[in-house]
């Protein structure tokens, strides 16, 4: 797995669970980073797993988005190293 992306900052990975296991086709995006965000989103894998590039290092805030959940939040810090985060809905 690659360590950074291409910019050389560190990625933002991770899972959406919930009580009956992985959440797959949840939407993830930034809803709060030390910096301006690319518009994008990731969409939670087949294991609930996805993929964010950061902008750099400070503190973050992804918002999920699956059906029939309410929005999540959650928020973290990124230092210097890639960042893994489990959200729980």
């Amino acid at each position: 797995m690659e360590s950074m992306t291409a910019a050389g900052h560190p990625v933002i990975s991770g899972e959406v669970v919930s009580d009956d296991g992985f959440v797959v086709g949840a939407a993830v995006l930034f809803a709060h980073a030390p910096f301006p965000t690319p518009d994008i989103a990731a969409l939670t894998d087949d294991r609930g797993r996805f993929r964010l590039p950061s902008v750099g290092s400070g503190h973050y805030c992804i918002a999920v988005n699956a059906a029939g959940s309410a929005l999540v939040r959650h928020e973290f810090d990124v230092a210097a190293d890639d960042v893994w985060v489990t959200v729980r809905i």
